[in-house]
């Protein structure tokens, strides 16, 4: 089997992300099977776009977290490999999925085999010296170092896929590799998002859930009630306290630079609410008393520490209740769902990208084959396998 490992270094916003517009790649290494030298290379040229180019499609390329890689070398105009071998996937899979995103130090720790060279996390990037400002020699001793260690994982890899135990994994592990580049490919395109329309309608559904609040609040005589907090749901829902902080005078300053100025002391005003709904029995929800609540009880302020019962969609949907209560139930519930679209998908969405320093209304959503334990693909940075209809409305096609 003619193969050769692979491995890049970049430059680390984002953790090296390789649609991040402002990374760059440093260095790219190959180490061919059989050879004791690892050819690197600095010089990212047409010379190494050509050579690269024919190496991917002649050798089946070895890697740890390949996906990585590979879209690093397609940003510069490189095709991806026609096969591919990526430990890190096949190190998930003869761990019975258990081992998510397994490092390539937890591989040869397994395997029995020396760490990593780590001077340049340690050293470097820990400290935030960027990968283009660490010294030559030891960036090269750094990539060198994991082209041996990925290969040596690689040939271990190898022979446990011929025996016993491991057999049986094997057509699924090579099948995997192919999946990979297909992934990898819809990670580089992306999915096209209107960030300026989605920003638009983020600012409508604002506009609708202060209307919501302000209406919820009337129920309650307009108590200070956060609509986002579990514990004030829980309160108002099945009977409970929510503390206003505020600030009380207790006199004057008599010395110091506050001369005359009034004094506060820290207190709190207590609303009481009484239950409208009942909480489904063993909903309720264990939570540590803090200190402050047991001086608080200790003062009268409050009469008991305070008990809560969960407010998940699945328990609201599952409450029985009737009139007032069931429309400041639906109210509720209409509130959650506005504001998980906006903040988590229009304005989320649209906000990760300037984070992420990506193409302007474009998402790469990260697709994940070594996280979950029933092995199945997901989604994530952003989640784009949960989105709801509307959100979807945002999303366009570029291939039609």
């Amino acid at each position: 089997m003619k193969y050769v490992t692979f491995d890049t270094e970049t430059t680390i916003s984002n953790k090296g992300n390789p649609f991040d517009l402002s990374n760059k790649m440093v260095a790219s290494g190959l180490l061919y099977g059989g050879d004791k030298q690892a050819v690197l290379d600095y010089n990212l040229d047409w010379d190494w776009v050509r050579r690269m180019n024919d190496c991917f499609d002649s050798f089946m390329v070895v890697g740890f977290n390949l996906k990585f890689d590979v879209n690093w070398t397609r940003r510069y105009g490189i095709d991806y490999p026609k096969q591919i071998w990526d430990c890190q996937l096949a190190e998930f899979l003869m761990s019975y999925q258990e081992a998510k995103y397994p490092s390539l130090d937890e591989t040869l720790a397994k395997y029995g085999y020396p760490p990593k060279y780590d001077v340049v996390e340690k050293e470097y990037w820990d400290k935030g010296i960027d990968t283009d400002k660490i010294p030559r020699e030891i960036l090269s001793e750094y990539l060198a170092t994991d082209l041996i260690r990925t290969e040596q994982v690689f040939r271990h890899q190898y022979h446990l896929f011929q025996t016993v135990q491991y057999k049986h994994l094997y057509k699924l592990f090579r099948l995997q590799c192919q999946d990979l580049l297909t992934l990898a490919d819809m990670e580089y395109n992306g999915v096209l998002f209107k960030t300026e329309k989605a920003r638009k309608k983020a600012g409508e559904i604002q506009k609708e859930q202060e209307d919501l609040y302000c209406t919820i609040r009337s129920f309650f005589n307009d108590a200070p009630i956060n609509i986002s907090s579990d514990a004030h749901l829980s309160a108002i829902l099945y009977g409970g306290v929510i503390l206003e902080e505020t600030k009380i005078p207790i006199g004057l300053y008599k010395s110091g630079a506050k001369v005359g100025q009034v004094r506060y002391k820290n207190s709190f005003i207590p609303y009481k609410f009484p239950r409208i709904v009942e909480p489904l029995k063993g909903t309720e929800v264990r939570v540590d008393v803090p200190a402050k609540e047991l001086e608080l009880v200790e003062a009268g302020i409050l009469d008991e520490p305070r008990k809560y019962w969960s407010v998940n969609e699945d328990t609201l949907k599952q409450l029985k209740v009737k009139k007032d209560a069931k429309h400041i139930l639906e109210l509720i519930m209409r509130y959650n769902k506005l504001d998980k679209l906006r903040s988590t998908y229009l304005e989320g969405w649209s906000n990760l990208i300037d984070k992420m320093n990506w193409e302007e209304n474009v998402i790469h959503s990260q697709l994940n084959q070594t996280l979950v334990i029933s092995g199945r693909l997901s989604s994530s940075k952003p989640n784009g396998q949960n989105a709801d209809k509307l959100t979807k409305l945002f999303c366009e096609s570029r291939y039609v």
